[in-house]
């Protein structure tokens, strides 16, 4: 069988990744599941599983194959049950965690629980202190707004701090 770690563009089968032992491809052309491409070690209750396999939508699916694929790679036997987040990774330190956001926003994705971020790139009370002398800091500025509201509009506490 094939083990393959997918995102929302592309499915990377593991004989691509160099830290991996090599296994089969898939067939040219053939698509597989989420559940086929995602062989966990660790268990899923029926619950989880169908998340996994997008009974819940995409968003749900998209974050599943995030937190299974890092549990494997962890070792996990199982996941845990959860009542509230804290979010670590909330300042702008490029194009990729807004990716992030956003495609999980054009997916419909909202927060299931009660959910706190961490310290942000923009001081939202006084925008005007930050510096937006040179390109790369209007860039840093504007993405950083973008990742925030982004943030928000998942449905995060505006908290913006790491003690919650």
């Amino acid at each position: 069988h094939t083990r393959c770690l997918s995102d929302w563009s592309s499915d990377v089968c593991s004989s691509d990744l160099p830290h991996r032992r090599s296994v089969r491809r898939p067939q040219p052309g053939v698509r597989l599941s989420a559940n086929q491409r995602l062989r966990v070690n660790l268990t899923l209750t029926t619950d989880e599983q169908a998340m996994l396999d997008g009974r819940d939508g995409p968003a749900v699916a998209m974050a599943m194959r995030m937190v299974t694929e890092l549990g494997r790679i962890r070792g996990a036997a199982e996941l845990v049950d959860i009542d509230s987040v804290h979010i670590d990774g909330c300042i702008f330190y490029g194009q990729i965690g807004l990716d992030l956001t956003t495609r999980l926003l054009e997916l419909g994705g909202q927060v299931r629980v009660p959910t706190t971020v961490n310290v942000g790139t923009m001081d939202l009370i006084h925008p005007e202190l930050i510096r937006t002398d040179t390109e790369h800091e209007k860039w840093v500025a504007t993405g950083g707004r973008a990742l925030m509201e982004s943030y928000a509009a998942l449905g995060c506490r505006q908290t913006w701090t790491c003690a919650p």
